[in-house]
């Protein structure tokens, strides 16, 4: 076997980062219509994404939060800051 033999697991690995990057260049529409096809074909699929899809949004949430509360804190800083300055 040549060193430049690939092993099965390399093989796999280079195909799905194949697969990641067709899906990257599709168009939502496009995304739309492949998602709808593995949802029918593979529901369990559908089913096993839904508890990450419910995990990614619950921290997007906690990441709008915190920033909420760290621009709140800016904001009011800023203003006890011209006030002293001001005053």
């Amino acid at each position: 076997m040549s060193e430049s033999s690939n092993t099965p697991a390399e093989a796999g690995s280079r195909k799905e980062q194949g697969d990641l990057a067709y899906v990257d260049r599709l168009d939502g529409a496009e995304r739309k219509l492949l998602l709808d096809h593995i949802a029918r074909a593979f529901p369990e699929v559908i089913e096993a994404g839904a508890g990450l899809v419910a995990e990614w949004r619950a921290e997007c949430a906690e990441h709008r939060r915190k920033r909420q509360r760290r621009n709140e804190h800016d904001r009011r800083k800023r203003s006890r800051t011209k006030a002293g300055a001001g005053g």
